[in-house]
């Protein structure tokens, strides 16, 4: 599973498909660092705690996702498609669907008082919801 740290980006033609963590974001764990992903999937990742698609622990910091999709991916807690523990989730997703948590919130969660998801989902798919 890919950790990200500093400024990149990951482009259209990135696909994150079929890792595993056995902690957190199954597909891509973001610290301390802003990311912005343009096009492709976050697709069949799974996490044995929250976040299976991504989990943002970045405080100060964005991840943007534009026309991203994000489907099929699973959790051990929370946040099937991504959790946020801490920092902003932005942008407009492509597709946010069939992602499972065993924990609860299976498309995107985001901590209370901590972390932010002004991220566009698109109309009669998964949510996004806030975790007390």
């Amino acid at each position: 599973m890919p950790e990200v740290q500093g400024l990149p980006t990951i482009d259209q033609a990135s696909n994150i498909f079929g890792n595993t963590a056995g902690g957190e974001g199954g597909g891509v764990y973001v610290e301390a660092a802003d990311l912005t992903m343009s096009g492709g999937e976050l697709h069949g990742n799974t996490a044995a705690g929250y976040g299976g698609g991504i989990y943002v622990d970045a405080a100060n910091k964005t991840v943007t996702m534009t026309n991203v999709k994000v489907a099929e991916n699973q959790a051990g807690g929370k946040g099937g498609g991504a959790y946020i523990w801490n920092g902003t989730l932005d942008g407009s997703l492509a597709e946010l669907t069939d992602n499972t948590a065993t924990g609860g919130i299976v498309g995107i969660g985001f901590k209370k008082n901590q972390a932010t998801a002004p991220l566009t989902v698109p109309a009669n798919q998964q949510t996004k919801v806030e975790d007390p």
